[in-house]
């Protein structure tokens, strides 16, 4: 008997996930297109949204626009205010805590400085940081607690690698374990990117996309079918291209990121030329024609040229889209690198790759931050959310 009322419970839960999930992917939907969409019947579906209403994790929006006679469905969006959550974003200098709503809109943000600060400093001021917010909050307040950074995320979600930060498998989810009983997740930025900026694109019935993140070094995920692969993150901006490059923060030498970025173009021109320029002067060089301009980013774009390529054959994708970064400030560099790739497609394979550029920010992160979080706490495993 008990098993089978927790069998019946569990199932209760499975329901719940899928209608907060559908919620939280259609907003504005009505009961019964979500039942219909679900495979649930009308009564069950009116059930659970109630119960997630009086959970406080949907809420009532108007009712449905349409031109038929007859009583208008009520519209249900995901509630986005129900909680806060905690994010916390690491990188070199500065990491930011902000406390954001369930879809991740920022509501405050601290600033710590991390210059000159060994780790356990560092990680020492994120958790006193992370403590002021719920001593002031209450802990109640928050569902959980997300930290993004440049790195790779690994054994369970606990350890953190990062050659930007120096970080060697770095345990810092213990450490917040410590002050805190709520979850904690670790994801690296290019994956949240992805996340933010697939959700509710055209692109969730294809089954092969390279995201290439350009912000701030250079990171690759993979989407296919509507979900980011969060099992296949590529550091590609750290694969040594040149052994006798100039040194990487990460500690090795000639790395691709270091290779074919703005700064080192303007290094390259300086070294021809003998004078050195601003990114916006090397732009006005080339538009001039400049040799030793045009040398220092045609040498940039080859590397980056022949590092696409390599990842167009490993993985054969349908659409390269990229989050351009710091090359919008020098385009030439990433058009002679797409010049090089589609010639070598055209060659290779007989076609050219659509590529899209996007430009996303800082909310987009936090966007992604609280997909990959929620997707979480809202789970048969976190039942008591739900």
């Amino acid at each position: 008997m008990n098993k089978q009322i927790g069998n019946v419970q569990l199932m209760q839960t499975i329901n719940r996930v899928k209608v907060l999930h559908y919620f939280r992917q259609h907003p504005f939907s009505s009961r019964p297109q979500a039942a219909a969409d679900i495979g649930l019947s009308p009564a069950s579906l009116t059930n659970i949204t109630s119960y997630l209403i009086d959970k406080n994790l949907l809420k009532e929006v108007g009712t449905e626009k349409v031109a038929r006679v007859g009583r208008k469905s009520t519209l249900l969006c995901f509630n986005e205010e129900a909680r806060n959550l905690l994010f916390v974003g690491i990188s070199r200098d500065t990491t930011n805590v902000f406390r954001v709503n369930l879809d991740g809109e920022p509501k405050e943000v601290k600033s710590l400085s991390m210059i000159g600060l060994k780790i356990d400093e560092v990680v020492s001021l994120i958790c006193d940081k992370i403590q002021e917010y719920l001593d002031l909050y209450g802990e109640s307040s928050f569902m959980g607690i997300g930290l993004f950074l440049s790195g790779l995320v690994l054994t369970g979600n606990r350890f953190i690698f990062s050659a930007d930060l120096n970080w060697d498998e770095y345990d810092f989810v213990s450490k917040i374990e410590k002050i805190t009983s709520l979850p904690v997740i670790i994801e690296n930025t290019t994956v949240l990117n992805a996340m933010a900026f697939f959700k509710g694109t055209a692109y969730t019935s294809e089954e092969n996309v390279i995201f290439l993140d350009m912000q701030d070094g250079i990171g690759m995920t993979y989407f296919s079918k509507g979900r980011v692969n969060t099992d296949i993150l590529g550091e590609v901006g750290h694969t040594t291209v040149d052994m006798n490059g100039p040194e990487c923060n990460c500690g090795n030498r000639g790395c691709l990121e270091i290779m074919c970025s703005v700064d080192h173009a303007l290094s390259l021109y300086q070294e021809a030329s003998h004078k050195a320029v601003t990114i916006q002067e090397l732009n006005e060089l080339l538009a001039q024609r400049d040799p030793a301009a045009m040398e220092a980013v045609n040498k940039c774009a080859e590397y980056l040229g022949v590092a696409l390529t390599n990842i167009m054959k490993l993985f054969m994708p349908s659409i390269l889209v990229c989050n351009m970064g710091d090359y919008m400030k020098c385009r030439s560099i990433w058009e002679g690198a797409i010049h090089i790739l589609q010639a070598n497609m055209q060659k290779v394979f007989g076609r050219t790759l659509p590529v899209q550029e996007v430009t996303l920010k800082e909310k987009d992160v936090l966007a992604g931050m609280a997909i990959r979080i929620c997707d979480k706490l809202f789970d048969v495993d976190y039942f008591q959310n739900i």
